[in-house]
C-alpha cells in the first residue's frame, strides 16, 4: 500500500486483494473504494474518491460508501453548468416514484 495524508483523510493506492476488513470493523471510519484503475486513470479516480468522501462525510455517513451512493451528487459536481434541483423538486425520478406512478418518463 502507498498512502499519504490529506488533512483528516488518507489517500492510498493498494493491490486489488488488499484486506479492508480491519478498517471496516471500526464504525468510525468512512471508506470509499474505486474499481481497479489503470495508471492513466489514477488522477481522475482519486478526484472522484475525494468528492465521494466529501459528500459522504457531509451527510455523516461512515463505513463503506460507493459511487452509486452519491451518483447524483457526483454528476452535478462534474457538470457545473447544470444547477442541481431543489430538495422538493420532482425532476429526479426515484425507484419509489417510478413504481408509484407506473411511468418511466
Amino acid at each position: 500500500m502507498l498512502a499519504t495524508t490529506e488533512g483528516s483523510q488518507i489517500a492510498a493506492l493498494c493491490a486489488e486483494d488488499f484486506d479492508w476488513d480491519l478498517l471496516l470493523d471500526d464504525p468510525s471510519f468512512l471508506l470509499a473504494c474505486e474499481r481497479p484503475t489503470e495508471r492513466a486513470g489514477l488522477a481522475a479516480a482519486l478526484e472522484s474518491l475525494r468528492m465521494l468522501v466529501g459528500f459522504a462525510d457531509h451527510t455523516g455517513r461512515t463505513g463503506l460508501v460507493t459511487i452509486r451512493d452519491f451518483l447524483p451528487h457526483l454528476l452535478f459536481a462534474r457538470s457545473p453548468e447544470i444547477e442541481p434541483p431543489q430538495q422538493n423538486s420532482s425532476c429526479i425520478a426515484t425507484p419509489c416514484s417510478i413504481a408509484s406512478n407506473g411511468s418511466r418518463s
